[in-house]
């Protein structure tokens, strides 16, 4: 489908800019560096932003251009983006699938093959939105990169049409739309952040287009090369310090995108926008041959290095060390070479016909559609493994510990609110007294375990990421405060607190923490029960199935113990806080000689990933904590007999 002309004041020629490739390689790299853990990296996750706004630059010049001088096509759009995108993306989806059959377990290896398909059909994105939860982030995703081509590719079924619709008002009521659009998008994504819906803000398209929108917005923008040169230095050595400075402050757990995108999507803007002279310190910077060159494979890079590094990570059952991790980043970007010069530049030469690209694509798509069908039809090909490796293996399925949490139920799952918890169910029916258990997953696990423990009524009131703090999200927030009206109800004995506090303490910093964890002891204590707060529970950089499932010797009979994570830092804040409320601590490491823990007993696990417990890990600390509360109980029935 051929457009006709608009006759539009131009845009200018659409020449090669080395500055744009070198600003690609910056953002590749904080991607990498940041998925590799290397260099204090902790917000390389802002690289994929650049990269919307640079592309929406790119393809606005590129299909306005065309629109001005009567030459834009819409099949001829989508054929280049088919031979810019497939081709490498379809070779290292295969190769994926190839090196997962000889390391994932059936589930998982189905698991890459729905999502392989995903990513050929440029639906990833939806597909990990569909299948991702708190859990989620504990499950092997080799693919979970390819949602950006999704969001992009979704984003381009309907940008070039509006494009061109919008061209034949003027130059004036296209940026008009254009910004207008970009407003209402980062309003709906700031919309969706405030409402918790933060799966939704980072993977849809509508709640990521403003990223791409302020792209096409500069790309509209008259030349400012009558700039004073310092001023244009300035501005570009501006936006690159915003980048650099989200790459280096943002963190993984912080609320993101949403306004926290700002940021980065600025620093891009004004790098684009006002670009920097040839020579200069940002000249230096992005236009030297390293930086280009790297800018120019930035795709290929892209593509091979997430597979490479979660793949490298199972195997080495997350005990990688940071020299390993920049060789598996060296052996990316050779792989993206490799890539760039026989697969992407090859393919995008090639005077094929559309029908004979058209032809060449559904070739590729059904070849994958195939392969992860006969994965998803044989449930995961668990023939090429033993039967003691499928029993572990089948140990990593989330779902079966769901219903012993109690999960949907009185443990909150991530797509319920306070409102939804059941009273009257959840409190045994009107039981007074008794035991609650308050906080997130992490209590939620001692739920079982306390059940079968404990002669007194074990209730409790969980939910998924909700630690019994103050954390004013807006799921999280309401959780808090109703918490009064279960204890009201309920009038427990005795209150456990307990979360994964390791993650907040880092988020909030000492101060802050200790202070809303004194709000939880003492909101706790204002119902009159005997309270218990639980320390951080022993975690592990690998799921405890999966080790046992690659290496034999963790299979035998007795106690076997692995060093834990060291978390002494936050179990000695949590304790002095409960020292300055005079209300008792338990440290479940006490259970462990230093950070070594009992893993296995009998060559059953404790844990099913890095941390959450399996009903034996749940009897196992829930016999230390009943005999502690029942010490505790004791002491307080003693002193009140005086």
């Amino acid at each position: 489908m051929k457009m006709h002309t608009i006759n539009m004041k131009p845009l200018g020629p659409i020449s090669y800019r080395a500055d744009v490739d070198g600003l690609r390689a910056f953002s590749v790299l904080s991607v990498l560096f940041y998925h590799a853990n290397l260099f204090g990296v902790t917000g390389g996750f802002v690289g994929v932003d650049v990269f919307f706004v640079i592309s929406g630059f790119l393809i606005t010049k590129i299909v306005m251009s065309e629109t001005e001088n009567g030459h834009f096509s819409i099949r001829a759009f989508y054929e280049r983006r088919a031979r810019r995108i497939l081709p490498a993306l379809i070779v290292v989806i295969f190769l994926t699938l190839i090196a997962s059959s000889f390391l994932l377990t059936p589930n998982e290896f189905e698991s890459v093959a729905w999502s392989s398909l995903a990513a050929a059909l440029f639906s990833s994105n939806i597909y990990f939105w569909v299948t991702g939860d708190y859990f989620g982030a504990h499950e092997i995703r080799p693919l979970l990169h390819t949602w950006s081509l999704g969001v992009e590719e979704q984003f381009y079924i309907f940008f070039p049409l509006l494009l061109f619709w919008l061209a034949r008002y003027g130059r004036r009521a296209l940026i008009c739309t254009i910004v207008v659009l970009a407003i209402l998008s980062l309003v709906a994504s700031n919309i969706s952040m405030n409402k918790d819906l933060i799966s939704e803000a980072f993977f849809f398209p509508h709640l990521r287009a403003w990223e791409l929108l302020v792209g096409a917005t500069i790309a509209m923008l008259p030349s400012v090369s009558n700039v004073r040169a310092v001023f244009r230095e300035l501005a570009a050595l501006t936006g690159l310090g915003l980048i650099a400075l989200a790459s280096l402050t943002y963190q993984a757990d912080m609320d993101f995108p949403g306004a926290s995108a700002i940021v980065p999507v600025l620093g891009a803007a004004l790098f684009i926008v006002f670009e920097a002279p040839n020579r200069g310190i940002v000249s230096l910077l992005v236009r030297n041959k390293i930086s280009v060159w790297l800018g120019k494979i930035s795709y290929s890079v892209y593509l091979w290095h997430y597979p490479i590094l979660v793949l490298a990570d199972y195997y080495l059952l997350g005990d990688s060390a940071p020299e390993q991790r920049a060789a598996l980043l060296a052996l990316s970007i050779f792989l993206a070479v490799l890539s760039y010069l026989f697969i992407e530049e090859p393919f995008r030469r090639l005077r094929w016909s559309r029908r004979r690209v058209r032809f060449a694509t559904i070739t590729g798509i059904l070849g994958l559609a195939s392969m992860s069908g006969a994965i998803v039809v044989s449930d995961g090909m668990p023939a090429r493994f033993s039967e003691d490796e499928l029993r572990y293996a089948n140990m990593l399925d989330k779902e079966q510990y769901f219903e012993i949490y109690d999960r949907g139920g009185c443990f909150l799952d991530s797509h319920q609110r306070a409102e939804d918890y059941d009273l009257l169910n959840c409190s045994g029916g009107g039981v007074k007294g008794g035991v609650l258990i308050w906080g997130d997953s992490f209590a939620a696990n001692l739920y079982p375990g306390l059940s079968q423990t404990l002669s007194e009524p074990v209730r409790q009131y969980t939910a998924t990421s909700c630690r019994p703090i103050d954390q004013t999200q807006s799921r999280c927030g309401p959780f808090f405060e109703n918490f009064g009206l279960v204890a009201e109800s309920m009038e427990p004995d005795v209150i456990i607190l307990i979360g994964f506090w390791s993650s907040r303490l880092q988020q909030l910093g000492e101060a802050v923490f200790e202070e809303k964890l004194r709000v939880a002891i003492n909101y706790a204590k204002s119902y009159g029960a005997i309270v218990v707060v639980g320390g951080q529970s022993p975690t592990y950089k690998v799921a405890l199935p999966h080790l046992a499932r690659l290496r034999p010797d963790y299979r035998v009979d007795g106690n076997v113990e692995l060093e834990a994570r060291n978390h002494s830092h936050v179990n000695e804040v949590v304790e002095r806080t409960a020292a300055a409320e005079d209300v008792e601590f338990f440290d479940f490491y006490s259970l462990c000689e230093g950070f070594a823990c009992i893993a296995f007993v009998d060559g059953e696990p404790f844990h099913w990933d890095g941390g959450h417990m399996t009903l034996s890990g749940s009897l196992h600390y829930a016999n230390a904590l009943g005999a502690f509360v029942y010490e505790v109980t004791e002491k307080a029935a003693k002193g009140a007999d005086r």
